[in-house]
């Protein structure tokens, strides 16, 4: 199950990588979420997290919108943008 959510994970990365989803996609595999949870988290209905997947829609949140999944996530705002620059899991034990 943990090489699954893994590859789930790396799988969202690549989609927001050649801009078919936004960051919060790969945020939400990240912090092991799904979109049910993340919604609840987040204080949004699906339809709309199913939304903010979209790379433009995204791109024009309100600041009230992007605390509400900063605080669901427990990072700061900004890093909702972002991906790593580092592998989250290495291929150690």
């Amino acid at each position: 199950a943990v090489a699954e959510r893994e590859e789930q994970t790396e799988a969202a990365k690549r989609a927001v990588e050649r801009g078919e989803r936004s960051a919060l996609y790969y945020h939400m595999f990240r912090s092991r979420h799904d979109e049910a949870s993340l919604a609840m988290a987040a204080g949004v209905w699906r339809w709309q997290l199913r939304r903010h997947f979209r790379p433009e829609v995204f791109a024009r949140l309100s600041a009230k919108t992007l605390a509400r999944y900063a605080e669901a996530f427990q990072i700061p705002a900004e890093e909702l943008f972002r991906l790593p620059e580092t592998p989250l899991f290495s291929a150690e034990p």
